[in-house]
């Protein structure tokens, strides 16, 4: 697949706050501001935990357990360049309405995963890392 330098994640946000808000959720979509060039558009939807957990689960016991301002956030990741050889498959799902999406088979998932974590620059210890 080639590099789309003309994808616009951003032209997608009121398309996806309008579903959203078809099924009672009120969450809103910002984009990630990038420090660095990189080929990943990173978009987040954000929402408050209490007033979701609310509508799902009608569980008083459980909100009040929550602060407020607790916010949920889902982020949204594309790779407008993806790597050479990766393999890709194409799941179907019926709730919460019909839809497909295109995603990366577990190999090439796991290649990438596996490549970010050995050719990753780490520039401070990582959680768990134990002094020597």
């Amino acid at each position: 697949m080639e590099e789309e330098l003309t994808f616009d994640l951003a032209a997608y946000f009121s398309m996806l706050e309008k579903e959203v808000s078809a099924y009672g959720l009120r969450l809103s979509v910002s984009e990630k501001v990038k420090t660095k060039d990189s080929t990943i558009k990173s978009a987040f939807l954000k929402g408050n935990t209490k007033e979701h957990i609310l509508l799902f689960y009608a569980d008083h016991q459980m909100a009040n357990d929550i602060t407020a301002n607790e916010t949920v956030k889902i982020k949204i990741r594309v790779d407008v360049n993806p790597p050479a050889g990766a393999n890709y498959e194409h799941k179907f799902r019926p709730l919460p309405a019909p839809y497909e999406i295109r995603l990366y088979d577990m190999p090439s998932l796991f290649a990438g995963k596996t490549h970010a974590v050995i050719c990753r620059a780490w520039k401070k210890p990582y959680q768990g890392q134990r002094p020597f």
